[in-house]
Formats: structure tokens, C-alpha cells, sequence
């Protein structure tokens, strides 16, 4: 290829040229970090922070372990800036997920905030239609919790007697 001579004012122009975008650059990079400081400072904020745990519907699972599971579940930070309690950026399906699979006895389960500050959990539990002891009854009453599981009318084995 041919060098093309330039002359110093187009060569100037281009220098300035790229100055100016390297500025800019530099000015939306201040701007965009400046942003996500500020939102995460603001996710730890008191007023959106979810602090209180309302949970009804729980007649035999305990509704401390209900609300232990919760508070580890919303506690910490995403990416080590945004606060998981935040009532916007909760995590919902997490909840969610972790309560059906930590408590078989939970039928239906709905999550929602009442307010900015209060998360409201209802719970639907199972009802144990039946009792299955395998293929003997056990004689002692005090085996019977150990090889005995209810069963649903729907067949389904949840939890142990």
C-alpha cells in the first residue's frame, strides 16, 4: 500500500478527534460508576429494606424455622453491592424454591411484600390422609415414627409420622 501524505491540520483534527472521545469516554464511565455506587448505596436504605417476616397458614412446621430460612435467604448482597433484602430486588424465586424443597409438607406457598418493609408468607400444608409402615406394622408404638410416613390422597409420601 501507498502511504498517503497528510497534512498536519488534518493530522491536529484527528488528534483532537480522538481526545475528545477518549474525554467522553472517560466522563460516562465516571457518570456509570457514579450511578451504581449510588443505587447500591441507597439498596441498604432502612426504608426499603424488608425487616419483618409475616408467615401464616403453618399448623405443624414451625414458624421459626419458616422465617430462619428466609432471613439466610435474603441476607447478604448480590454481586457485594446490592443488599438481597432490598424489598425491590428480593429474591423471590429463591424463597420460593428453598421453602418448598426444605419443608415436603408445604402444599402451596405464596410470597409478597404488604408494604416496603414487610414480607408476607402464606403456607398451605398437607394433610396426611393415610399412614404407610411398609409391608408390617410395627408391634412397639415407638418404632412406629421411624418406619411410618404419611401419604396424601393423591398417593404422594411427604413426610415421616
Amino acid at each position: 500500500m501507498r502511504d498517503i501524505p497528510t497534512s498536519p491540520r488534518v493530522r491536529e483534527i484527528k488528534h483532537n478527534r480522538r481526545v475528545r472521545r477518549l474525554r467522553l469516554f472517560i466522563l460516562f464511565l465516571i457518570l456509570f460508576i457514579s450511578i451504581i455506587w449510588a443505587l447500591s448505596f441507597f439498596s441498604s436504605d432502612r426504608h426499603i429494606v424488608i425487616d419483618k417476616v409475616v408467615i401464616t397458614g403453618t399448623h405443624i412446621i414451625d414458624q421459626d424455622d419458616i422465617e430462619k430460612e428466609v432471613r439466610k435467604d435474603i441476607s447478604g448482597k448480590y454481586i457485594h453491592l446490592f443488599a438481597r433484602s432490598n424489598s425491590f430486588i428480593y429474591p423471590h424465586n429463591k424463597i420460593y424454591n428453598n421453602l418448598s424443597f426444605d419443608f415436603p409438607r408445604i402444599e402451596s406457598l405464596s410470597i409478597y411484600r404488604d408494604n416496603l418493609k414487610t414480607l408476607h408468607i402464606n403456607i398451605s400444608e398437607r394433610t396426611g390422609s393415610y399412614l404407610y409402615c411398609g409391608a408390617s406394622i410395627p408391634e412397639i408404638k415407638d418404632d412406629v415414627g421411624e418406619n411410618c410416613y404419611f401419604i396424601n390422597n393423591d398417593g404422594l409420601i411427604f413426610d415421616k409420622a
